[in-house]
């Protein structure tokens, strides 16, 4: 069992809380220029799930010099695979007296993730929560293991095109009325169809990773497991 770091947005914290969330959706780093992908189930020689060969040349037979793993690089999944967990990343505040600090930095009574502010919940103002004695927020990006308060087991892992989402595996993205409730939309759209203007709203700036690019996907199904005292399981 591994454990790997991953960070959702704001708006996706709530529906991990809850429940409504048990699958994100995350695009595959594929190497470059790679002309055609190919899904492989995995096994116990290359991992214990599913990878992407990449293809560089054009009708993807073997290079001429035999390095077939230089011209065929696997491609796994970076969130790790069925049995692992996912700690989540998100925007935290310590005590004010921390304020100075790096998290390494912080002393033990300071570590423990009950005693934190989570921008999710306690946010109250613009620059910090809304909390006489919290300090200001920090960044997602570097928050440790030890102040996350979520922890995700992997379910399973498989690689799809964003396209490829059902109805019922967008509602299991958390997408409802609540993660809508400040997005346009019209009346007659379907979960999916929000599903869409929520990746487009996340990735649609990125180059190849809008919905209409239909780009590679890892889609990863999880469960959420109760953090001991320490936030983390």
């Amino acid at each position: 069992m591994t454990k790997h770091p991953i960070i959702f947005s704001g708006t996706s914290i709530p529906a991990l809380l809850d429940g409504r969330k048990t699958q994100t959706r995350r695009i595959v780093k594929l190497p470059n220029p790679t002309r055609h992908v190919v899904v492989d189930p995995g096994g116990t020689i290359f991992g214990p799930g599913p990878y992407i060969k990449a293809y560089r040349n054009t009708d993807m037979s073997p290079p001429e010099d035999g390095n077939i793993a230089a011209m065929h690089p696997r491609v796994h999944c970076p969130y790790g695979y069925p049995g692992d967990r996912l700690w989540v990343k998100e925007a935290y505040a310590a005590h004010e007296l921390y304020e100075a600090l790096k998290p390494s930095e912080i002393p033990a009574e300071g570590r423990v993730w009950s005693r934190l502010w989570f921008a999710a919940r306690d946010s109250g103002c613009e620059d910090g929560p809304d909390h006489s004695d919290a300090g200001r927020w920090r960044n997602c990006l570097f928050m440790p293991l030890w102040a996350s308060r979520i922890t995700l087991e992997v379910t399973d892992v498989r690689v799809e095109r964003v396209q490829g989402i059902s109805e019922e595996d967008a509602i299991a993205e958390g997408v409802d009325a609540v993660s809508m409730a400040a997005m346009p939309r019209q009346g007659t759209w379907t979960r999916r169809q929000d599903f869409a203007q929520i990746w487009n709203k996340l990735n649609g700036k990125k180059p190849g990773c809008s919905w209409d690019d239909n780009p590679w996907v890892w889609v990863i199904e999880f469960r959420r497991i109760e953090p001991n005292k320490e936030g983390h399981a």
